[in-house]
């Protein structure tokens, strides 16, 4: 499974959306290549249906190999995780971090939550390759909303977001 949270849409994108029928239909990254990667398969969105909640798809690198056993000719690449910082368009302060060593990988993500609070999102795991990695998502709340402030209070464990 994959959860997405799009970008803030333009009004001329308020039928795209799971909840508008596009279950079913692709879920595009962008790369670094300046192109996209197909990271999912759309699945549904959050009950309220705003253009702005997240997406779930199913994750393509989870069903790869029964994908390629019934397309013939498929031509699949190896898109492996990149390291490096994101931004995120539409939410000033907001970003991933990313990073990938040998077996193993690391994300972070600094959001905010509904009454704009900073609060950030930690995984690491086994790394596997094929462009993904699974392991429990931690949120954590109450401390500064930068890397590092002196004298600031200590993040507070909150649990996981599901």
């Amino acid at each position: 499974m994959v959860c997405a949270q799009p970008r803030a849409p333009a009004p001329q994108d308020s039928v795209n959306t799971a909840c508008a029928g596009n279950a079913g239909g692709p879920l595009f990254v962008p790369n670094r290549r300046g192109g996209f990667t197909l990271a999912g398969i759309v699945s549904a969105q959050a009950a309220d249906c705003a253009l702005d909640s997240p997406v779930i798809a199913t994750s393509i690198p989870a069903h790869l190999d029964w994908i390629t056993a019934r397309v013939p000719g498929l031509i699949v690449e190896d898109s492996p995780i990149e390291s490096g910082f994101w931004s995120l368009d539409g939410a000033p302060g907001a970003g991933l971090a990313i990073e990938v060593q040998g077996a193993r990988a690391i994300l972070g993500a600094m959001l905010y939550d509904e009454d704009g609070r900073p609060t950030w999102y930690f995984a690491h795991g086994a790394f596997a390759g094929q462009g993904s990695f699974t392991a429990p998502l931690d949120q954590f709340a109450d401390g500064s909303d930068t890397l590092y402030t002196a004298g600031t209070r200590a993040w507070r464990r909150i649990g996981s977001p599901g």
